[in-house]
């Protein structure tokens, strides 16, 4: 099934493989999936004859068949695909699916975003965020009243057939339930008291047990792990500038397939909503490749004053955006920040935390100022201008919470820009990159400055 184009194509759709309709009729693109891309063309106010649809296997697969087995399939077809995209250089190039956009963009660019030899930065879980210490605390003592349970009813069983034994020599005749009972319960107390002293010794050695298993096991050598595949959901809308057949440098931008629309939307969208917004995010993704081509950049530009050690410098800034924001009258703010115990992450996280950083920006600038560096009077004048300017944020709730937890006073209106995004696009991913690359052409990134182990100096470039 070879590709379908205009003499001078707008831009270039590159799915993964044919179907049964594009079989019978020869044509790429017409059948249910077709059907999807063609609405979403018309969407952007174009028609499937002014672009370019190309497959990146030629051959239909077999039903069901191995994720490997397709990769392989697209790696064949590699080289006429690349000689077809070659006839028209430059061209942004929208894929549909993992498999097209693996065999398009580059593996070392797929690598930067996630390298395979680096450990993945799991996300804590609220659970587990809570409170290690304790948690591994807790875990002890119900191991440690489990154990001593157990000694003791040994302890109180040995010792009432050592009673019974005894009064059986002495008297020849077996004693009443009562008076073993009150025999037992003289002593009883400090059985229990052995009994827990003894369980807390086992309980000890069992974790130091461990403890040293799991220091000789990471002293192990370990087996390389293979290089785990970009998932499609973790890049779509992402833009990338890559050469992907020798004719220079093109923008590539990865979105859903089709296909995992109509079997009810991507991984990244949850809800009632998800065919829907993974419908609204394709369209997305095409109106910006439309844009690229229509020679609009939409690249993301950002020119972030940062300043976190100096403070006459931090001071300058702030001033410089406080003049801006008084002559727009708004202001967007959004808080990074810290609890004294990291591990005492609870419900009332806004009441406990302090700011590190606080970010403000205009339509003019944008700062990123470390709090502790600014002097008092600084937080006065900001005080003076929320309630002169509008101020939007981005986590309002949280943010506006935090504030007058750090004695400001908050009345004035003020726009959430995460709960705009929730309004207008439920169910959908609201993470920075995803929220950025909706709307924004941006390279796909790895980590963001929101785990309490890092610091300014790790954060990526």
């Amino acid at each position: 099934m070879f590709s379908e184009y205009p003499e001078n194509p707008a831009f270039i759709i590159v799915a993964e493989s044919p179907g049964h309709n594009e079989i019978r009729q020869g044509r790429p693109l017409i059948g249910a999936s077709g059907q999807v891309v063609e609405k979403m063309l018309a969407k952007i106010g174009r028609h499937r004859s002014e672009v370019m649809l190309a497959n990146c296997c030629l051959c239909m697969p077999i039903q069901d068949v191995d994720v490997a087995l397709r990769e392989k399939a697209a790696a064949c077809c590699k080289p006429r695909l690349q000689a077809e995209l070659a006839q028209f250089p430059g061209k942004p190039v929208l894929t549909l699916g993992a498999v097209a956009a693996r065999a398009l963009i580059p593996q070392e660019n797929l690598d930067a975003i996630d390298p395979p030899d680096t450990a993945k930065a799991v996300r804590k879980s609220q659970k587990h965020r809570q409170q290690p210490v304790l948690k591994h605390a807790a875990q002890r003592r119900k191991a440690i009243d489990k154990e001593s349970q157990k000694r003791l009813k040994k302890m109180l069983a040995y010792r009432r057939t050592q009673i019974v034994t005894e009064l059986k020599v002495k008297f020849r005749k077996r004693p009443d339930e009562a008076y073993i009972q009150r025999e037992i319960s003289r002593g009883q107390a400090k059985m229990a008291i052995k009994a827990r002293e003894d369980a807390i010794a086992a309980v000890d050695l069992k974790i130091r047990e461990r403890e040293v298993k799991k220091l000789v096991d990471k002293a192990k050598p370990k087996k390389s792990k293979k290089p785990k595949l970009v998932k499609i959901t973790d890049i779509c809308g992402t833009l990338f500038d890559v050469d992907i057949d020798g004719s220079g440098v093109r923008p590539v931008i990865p979105g859903i397939h089709p296909a995992a629309l109509l079997h009810g939307g991507g991984a990244s969208i949850g809800g009632s909503h998800t065919p829907d917004m993974a419908y609204v995010n394709l369209c997305w993704d095409a109106l910006k490749v439309d844009s690229l081509a229509r020679g609009k950049d939409i690249r993301l530009k950002l020119n972030i004053l940062i300043e976190w050690e100096n403070q006459a410098r931090a001071v300058d800034l702030f001033l410089a955006i406080y003049r801006s924001a008084l002559a727009e009258k708004a202001v967007t703010i959004d808080l990074e920040t810290y609890v004294d115990d990291p591990d005492r992450h609870h419900a009332l996280m806004a009441y406990m935390a302090k700011p590190s950083v606080i970010g403000l920006a205009t339509s003019e600038m944008s700062v990123s100022l470390g709090w502790q560096i600014l002097p008092s009077w600084c937080f006065s004048l900001l005080q003076q201008l929320l309630g002169i300017v509008r101020a939007n944020f981005h986590n309002k709730l949280y943010d506006v919470t935090v504030l007058r937890a750090n004695g400001f006073i908050i009345d004035s209106e003020a726009d959430c820009t995460l709960l705009m995004h929730h309004a207008a696009f439920p169910g959908n991913t609201h993470n920075l990159q995803a929220v950025t690359a909706q709307f924004y052409g941006v390279k796909a990134w790895k980590s963001t400055y929101r785990n309490q182990d890092e610091t300014p100096k790790k954060l990526p470039n």
